[in-house]
C-alpha cells in the first residue's frame, strides 16, 4: 500500500528531538537519538566504544544526518551507509547552531536544495559537493541540489559502519533495525513507489534485506550502482553501467 506524504511527515520520529532542538535556539544537544533508538544504542555502545578502537561507535553527540535534500519530490535518491565520524566536524561543524538548523530543516522536509552554498559550511565539509561535481558541471548546481536526495541507511555518526547486531533487540526473530530506520526504509519504499531512480552508493546488501521493493525496481531499469563503494563519485566511469551515467544525465535535465 502506497504511502502518503502527509502520513510519512506527520508519523516523523525526529519531530520530538527537532522540537527540543528549536527550543534550544538550534545549540547542540547531549544526546541527538530518538527515544526508542536509545537503549539499543546505548547496549551496543557499550560493547563497541573500545572494540576496534572505537570504530563502530554510534556518536549521539551529533545531530544524525538520515536524509537530505527534497526526498519525497527530488528524481533521484542516493543510497549511502551512514554519516561519518570526524571530531574535526563535530567540534567546528555539529554544533555551529546555522548548520544544526539547515539539518532540522532536512529532516522536517522543510529543506528543499541537498547542497548547500554557505561558503563556510562547504569549506568545512565539502565531501558531497566534490562526489557530485561531475553531474553538476554535466548540467548545474541548482538542477542536482534540486532533484538530488539522500537516504543513510543508520542515521548515527560512526567511524565505519556495521550493522546492528540482533542480540540488541528484543525481538530476534524478525528484521532488526532501529525505529530510525525503518522510517528511513519507508521513506524509501515510498521513492520507490513514485518510479524515482536509486543510486546504490554502499551497503547495497543491506538495503535491498531491509527493503525488498528494490528488487523489482532493480528489474524494471531503476536501480544503478556504482563501482567503488569507497568512493563515490557519481562519474561515467564510477558507474557499474556507464550507461547509467548518461541516463542521469538526462533524468536531471528532463527535471528542470
Amino acid at each position: 500500500m502506497k504511502e502518503c506524504i502527509d502520513t510519512l511527515k506527520r508519523e516523523n520520529p525526529w519531530s520530538d528531538l527537532l522540537q527540543k532542538i528549536i527550543e534550544e535556539k538550534y545549540n547542540p544537544l547531549s544526546s541527538n537519538s530518538i527515544d526508542s533508538d536509545k537503549e539499543i544504542i546505548d547496549n551496543y555502545n557499550k560493547d563497541y566504544e573500545t572494540k576496534n578502537e572505537g570504530i563502530y561507535k554510534l556518536y549521539t553527540s551529533m545531530l544524525p544526518y538520515h536524509y537530505s535534500g527534497n526526498i519525497l519530490n527530488s528524481s533521484i535518491v542516493l543510497l549511502a551507509s551512514n554519516p561519518g565520524y570526524n571530531s574535526e566536524e563535530e567540534k567546528n561543524l555539529y554544533v555551529n547552531p546555522d548548520f544544526i538548523k539547515e539539518t532540522v530543516q532536512h529532516l522536517s522536509f522543510e529543506r528543499k536544495e541537498l547542497l548547500s552554498t554557505d561558503p563556510e559550511r562547504i569549506k568545512e565539509s565539502s565531501y558531497w559537493h566534490d562526489k557530485l561535481d561531475t553531474l553538476i558541471k554535466k548540467t548545474s548546481f541548482d538542477i542536482v541540489s534540486n532533484n538530488i536526495s539522500k537516504i543513510q541507511f543508520n542515521p548515527y555518526h560512526s567511524i565505519k559502519f556495521k550493522n546492528i547486531p540482533k542480540k540488541y533487540f528484543n525481538d530476534k526473530s524478525k528484521n532488526c533495525y532501529l525505529d530510525s530506520q525503518k522510517y528511513g526504509f519507508r521513506l524509501l519504499n515510498y521513492c520507490i513507489s513514485e518510479g524515482k531512480v536509486i543510486i546504490v552508493l554502499r551497503s547495497k546488501k543491506s538495503w535491498f534485506e531491509a527493503v525488498p521493493a528494490l528488487n523489482n525496481h532493480l528489474k524494471n531499469g531503476k536501480v544503478f550502482e556504482i563501482k567503488n563503494y569507497r568512493q563515490p563519485y557519481l562519474t561515467k566511469n564510477n558507474f557499474t553501467n556507464k550507461d547509467d551515467f548518461y541516463t542521469i544525465i538526462d533524468n536531471l535535465k528532463n527535471n528542470l
